[in-house]
């Protein structure tokens, strides 16, 4: 893998994560890809790889590949971010919003400094996240997108097994943030992303 600088803003690079889901390819093969040099990406400091958004969509020409939608983000869909280490968890919240034929565009991370790391990129208008995860857990995650300057335009659900007196001993939550205990209650799930979608409309906040 070449290394290459720095130099692009938010908008032009991304995490491996969100790469396969642009490219509909595993983790593991776009990560082959970068070794192969067919995709440009270069490691952060803190030793996080990010790939060119150009480079995706100069494989996707060179393949004959559809072009993602994802790669627009604003085609009239709202944007949801699932974090969660958990796979059955994130491919059944997926699943249910498709189901209920939302304007949806689901994606979803294990790893919590992934999806931070994709936040800029992405701007998701809801995230739903756990709070157990390795590594970096709901609570940091949480912490830090709570400075972010898009978190006061995301609405946030926390998901947990955790009871409400546990989450305060572990610091709680930060203002605006919803709690959900699991097992995941998906109607009430399904209530309150029609309340977001409803309260876009009001506001006219670009999809």
């Amino acid at each position: 893998m070449k290394e290459h600088p720095l130099s692009e803003s938010h908008d032009d690079y991304c995490g491996t994560s969100y790469a396969s889901n642009l490219l509909d390819l595993s983790v593991g093969t776009v990560q082959a890809l970068v070794e192969k040099n067919e995709l440009v990406a270069w490691k952060t400091q803190g030793g996080h790889r990010r790939i060119s958004l150009a480079s995706i969509r100069k494989y996707q020409l060179q393949h004959k590949l559809p072009s993602t939608p994802s790669m627009n983000p604003h085609r009239g869909l709202t944007r949801i971010l699932i974090i969660d280490d958990d796979e059955p968890t994130r491919l059944m919240l997926k699943a249910s919003f498709e189901q209920w034929g939302m304007a949806v565009d689901a994606l979803l991370y294990d790893s919590a400094v992934d999806a931070l790391l994709d936040l800029t990129s992405w701007k998701p208008h809801v995230i739903l996240t756990d709070l157990r995860m390795p590594h970096m857990n709901g609570f940091e995650f949480l912490k830090s997108l709570s400075k972010h300057g898009l978190y006061r335009d995301i609405a946030v659900v926390a998901m947990s097994g955790l009871s409400h007196d546990e989450v305060i001993a572990e610091g709680g939550l930060p203002d605006g943030v919803q709690y959900m205990r699991k097992p995941v209650d998906m109607e009430w799930l399904r209530g309150f992303l029609d309340a977001v979608l409803i309260l876009q409309k009001i506001n006219q906040r670009p999809l």
